[in-house]
């Protein structure tokens, strides 16, 4: 039985990557995702250190749970998160040494008090236990993750026919240099989240469906 409720619940998480994905759904974050995301790279890069500043910011908020009034809350979790921008900034730039300030480097300053960090951090994770806030920093990220590369892959075929890099010689001749002002990855975003609704939608109503089977009685 518990193995059973353990499975749900994180089968319930999980689903959150898509139902209730924080980009596609709630609308934040969308100027790093839409800006940084012109290649599979700088998606990554920007994941990576979406990563290593919300999940200890969210676990600090938990801890802490501050009582003070909402307009002091605010700029302490953003001072909590620009203190860990320092090692998060250190270790992206590490990993992808010649992105960093060249691609994504104004967009990582803006990240510190997006609102996916802060607001987040204030509304969900100081109200609540720490693997919960760890939990949802966790499925944040990955959902995050999941559409900054998939639209970052998108764009970089289409204005290099390329795959991280690597050349895609079936796409050298459908190439889209428009696919890389941040308009298009706009437009972009909102043709994957309008996809996203639809399939929510969808469903939601087999939900529905399966549930009115299921109680309308047999003869």
């Amino acid at each position: 039985m518990a193995n059973s409720a353990t499975g749900r619940r994180l089968g319930a998480k999980l689903s959150a990557i898509w139902k209730s994905n924080p980009v596609l759904v709630k609308g934040m974050g969308l100027i790093p995702a839409i800006a940084v995301s012109t290649s599979l790279k700088n998606a990554l890069a920007l994941s990576v250190m979406m990563a290593l500043t919300v999940i200890p910011t969210y676990i600090a908020a938990s801890l802490l749970k501050l009582k003070s009034p909402f307009y002091v809350r605010i700029p302490a979790w953003a001072l909590i998160s620009s203190a860990f921008y320092i090692p998060a900034i250190l270790a992206v730039n590490a990993l992808f040494p010649l992105v960093l300030m060249e691609n994504v480097g104004i967009y990582l300053y803006i990240f510190v008090v997006d609102v996916i960090v802060v607001f987040r951090a204030d509304s969900f994770a100081r109200v609540n236990h720490v693997v919960t806030a760890l939990t949802d920093a966790f499925v944040n990220s990955v959902s995050f993750t999941a559409v900054i590369c998939i639209v970052g892959l998108v764009r970089e075929l289409m204005t290099s026919s390329s795959i991280y890099g690597a050349p895609v010689p079936l796409m050298a001749n459908f190439r889209i240099r428009g696919a890389m002002p941040p308009f298009f990855g706009f437009l972009l975003l909102g043709l994957f989240a309008a996809f996203m609704r639809s399939l929510n939608s969808a469903f939601r109503r087999k939900r529905a469906e399966s549930g009115a089977a299921d109680d309308t009685p047999s003869a």
